[in-house]
């Protein structure tokens, strides 16, 4: 199934531009082309469209249904800065046969995937606030032993 979602033409592409030297001043452009994500039972699913979400999600329905793999779709959650399809803050996704109804996350949160927090306001302030508290987690506990 990842391999086939993999090679769909649909891409998401993110990209920056790093500083490669300062004398002189140059910069060069990275470039990642994705639209999976995933380790054993995790997938992340990355789309510009709804509707490449959704094709991608048809992929999946099809080949876990062919392999008898019942898919949780009461544990999904959505990640979207286009408002264009909300409703309530709602989305509905055709999910294989089914629609499913996800809430959008809000942009002052953050989700974790595979231990790597993401939020769309692209914030490092949440990232360093749960580095403290792991830290400060993990020093407490050691001082007791």
């Amino acid at each position: 199934m990842f391999y086939r979602i993999k090679n769909l033409q649909q891409k998401y592409v993110a990209s920056l531009y790093r500083l490669k030297s300062i004398d002189p001043v140059q910069y060069e452009q990275l470039k990642v082309e994705c639209n999976l994500l995933g380790y054993l039972d995790d997938t992340t699913w990355i789309a510009s469209f709804k509707e490449e979400l959704e094709h991608m999600l048809s992929e999946a329905y099809s080949y876990s249904t062919f392999i008898n793999i019942k898919v949780n779709k009461q544990k999904s959650i959505l990640m979207t800065n286009n408002t264009n399809y909300m409703i309530n803050n709602q989305t509905i996704l055709k999910f294989g046969s089914e629609h499913i109804t996800l809430s959008n996350t809000p942009k002052d949160q953050s989700i974790q995937f595979l231990g790597v927090w993401f939020s769309l306001q692209g914030s490092r302030n949440f990232n360093i606030y749960k580095a403290y508290q792991i830290t400060f987690s993990t020093s407490q506990k050691l001082s007791f032993k």
